[in-house]
């Protein structure tokens, strides 16, 4: 084959230009410290960079934000749960202290007093907040979890449970009231006396003793308060649920299949348009043997049955999702006549109502609605008292009303079912009113923290916070307020009797009948007052109980989440040496090529340049 000049000067400025090329190349990965800058260069390489770098963007994701965030929340919690565990052991201490009996009144009222203290810093770590969000309230984290000032606001059919060990003692000096110390009367040590009846003390005090529905008609003795208690009787999970959706794939209607005595019962309900996550919008739907079907819109459903009776009987049946029973019994409700509600802290109207109820022998109750009370005649406590705990419901419920509110309560939709009206609502355009249920609609909060790693970050009020710390407050309040009203009565009578004898009118002797009287019922209040304080150990021992199993599991999910942080760094960093060894240069290489590739080039210019001089022309 004959090679021309021509030929060999193109094969020289291909050459050339390759090295150029490479020379590029090199100078590129040096200067940009990756392999390749377009996925032409290497697919295998661009494919990889792609499926790494979107693995790199997750778990930086996960761990820079998500998991940081809901580190965050947790450890907020922590320190709010801390608090509160702080709180409440020094109630304990306080209490224990108060516990002596050599301790004077004003010991006493100081006490209580630091008691008090911690107890309303106890409900305002309640309202802690994590950037703007209040932390123990669910879904509603606009919303603190107490009122933070005196507030109206009318809620109805709050639904109070409790079990029989709820059940305790309401104490009362009658005939303290007849004590005078400016005018001596016939009263004697046979005149006071000590009586006591069972109580059932609400989660609030100053309860609505009367009030109108929407329609401003007067609400009845049964609206305002009920009582209910429930014996449990066994069902067989015979029960199922079948849904029947429309085409978007909503459920318009459920069927029920409940089977009693061996006859399976059907029973239809059609689902409305829409249903609130806290709202029981659907009618209670009736069949043809007297079954009501409620359905919950967490997807629960309730089944009842009126058993008549006085008082009324209903047998109920709560199921699951699924068909599954979750709690079964039957339900008396003990209507309240419109005398047995009242509104007092009156000794003398005490007087009154305390004796009524000893005479009492039948099965009857009375709400004092401002001490926050249902006092119990002898035959309906013991009925309580014998009530068996019943599964996943409380065996004792008492709905009531509730429209003024205090700084430092807790607001009822945390941790009861009750309604109240539509702040939305306009005589134009009513809405319904808002339903919550008690926290059967699941309010937990997740934060995806990995790979199909989802971790509860919330704690729910309903497990942290109770009403019986504020409550108890209330019962020393009141039965202190009454020692030191008594001391200073008798402290009075003991300035009217000096300077007198039995010529004096009143004589001596009635003021001293009087004292008599009056340190009686001072011993009485005393006495009460000291029990009080160590019951109120039991029941701070019970709240901090609570906290700390709230400490408990926040610790535990702080903890996963700290192994799954630890998962995440490790991940993160295998990862990105995955990508950096597919994506990088090995800077040492790329730096000897680019080297060798300039020599190269540049011995490829000179034996180019040296070919080119020499020419046909030369020979001539």
């Amino acid at each position: 084959m004959r090679i021309t000049n021509k030929i060999m000067q193109n094969n020289q400025m291909y050459n050339i230009n390759q090295n150029k090329i490479k020379e590029d190349k090199y100078a590129t990965q040096m200067a940009t410290n990756k392999k390749i800058n377009r996925g032409s260069e290497d697919p295998v390489v661009a494919i990889r960079a792609l499926r790494l770098r979107s693995n790199v963007s997750e778990l930086t994701q996960y761990y820079e934000k998500n998991s940081k965030d809901a580190e965050s929340w947790l450890k907020v919690t922590e320190d709010a749960l801390s608090t509160v565990t702080e709180l409440l052991t020094s109630s304990i201490a306080q209490a224990n202290k108060g516990a002596n009996k050599d301790l004077t009144t004003t010991d006493l009222a100081a006490i209580i007093s630091e008691m008090t203290e911690l107890s309303n810093e106890y409900y305002s770590t309640g309202n802690v907040d994590y950037g703007g969000r209040y932390v123990f309230t669910g879904y509603r984290t606009d919303t603190p979890l107490t009122f933070t000032d005196k507030t109206s606001k009318v809620y109805t059919g709050i639904h109070d449970g409790f079990n029989a060990a709820d059940i305790d003692s309401s104490v009362h000096i009658s005939g303290s009231a007849l004590i005078d110390p400016n005018s001596a009367n016939a009263l004697t040590e046979v005149g006071i006396d000590k009586q006591a009846v069972g109580r059932i003390r609400l989660s609030y005090s100053k309860l609505d003793e009367q009030g109108e529905d929407s329609d401003g008609n007067a609400l009845t003795a049964d609206q305002l308060v009920s009582l209910k208690y429930r014996e449990s009787f066994e069902v067989p999970a015979s029960s199922s649920i079948e849904k029947i959706y429309t085409d978007t794939g909503k459920p318009q209607e459920v069927w029920v299949k409940f089977s009693e005595g061996g006859t399976e019962t059907t029973i239809k309900v059609t689902l409305p348009a829409k249903v609130t996550e806290e709202g029981k919008e659907a009618a209670p739907q009736a069949d043809a043997n007297g079954f009501l079907l409620s359905w919950n819109s967490d997807g629960t459903f309730r089944l009842s049955k009126d058993l008549g009776g006085s008082p009324a009987k209903e047998q109920v049946i709560n199921l699951g999702t699924n068909g599954s029973v979750h709690s079964s019994y039957t339900e008396t409700t003990l209507k309240m006549e419109s005398d047995c509600i009242l509104s007092t802290t009156s000794s003398a109207e005490e007087d009154t109502l305390y004796q009524q109820i000893a005479a009492e022998t039948g099965v009857k109750a009375w709400l004092n609605a401002e001490t926050g009370e249902i006092l119990l005649s002898d035959k309906l406590r013991e009925q309580l008292t014998s009530l068996k705990e019943l599964n996943n419901t409380d065996a004792i419920e008492v709905v009531y009303n509730k429209s003024q509110w205090t700084k430092g309560d807790i607001r009822p939709e945390n941790l009861f079912e009750c309604t109240t009206p539509n702040p939305n609502s306009t005589p134009t355009n009513p809405l319904a009113d808002i339903h919550y249920n008690g926290g059967t609609y699941g309010h937990t909060m997740g934060y995806d923290v990995g790979y199909n790693q989802v971790i509860d970050v919330n704690t729910l009020a309903s497990d942290v916070f109770t009403t019986d710390v504020r409550r108890s407050m209330d019962d020393l309040t009141a039965a202190l307020e009454k020692l030191q009203t008594l001391e200073t009565t008798i402290s009075q009578i003991k300035d009217h009797m000096e300077g007198r004898d039995e010529t004096s009118v009143p004589p001596l002797s009635q003021f001293r009948a009087e004292l008599a009287a009056a340190e009686k019922a001072q011993t009485f209040l005393r006495e009460d007052l000291q029990e009080q304080l160590e019951h109120k150990i039991t029941e701070m021992q019970r709240a901090l109980d609570v906290a700390n199993l709230a400490v408990t599991q926040n610790g535990t999910r702080s903890r996963r989440l700290e192994l799954i942080q630890n998962r995440l760094m490790n991940q993160t960093t295998t990862f990105k040496t995955l990508q950096s060894d597919n994506e990088d240069i090995d800077m040492a290489e790329t730096a000897t090529n680019l080297s060798t590739s300039q020599t190269v080039y540049n011995a490829a210019l000179m034996a180019t340049g040296k070919i080119s001089q020499t020419s046909l022309m030369d020979y001539i």
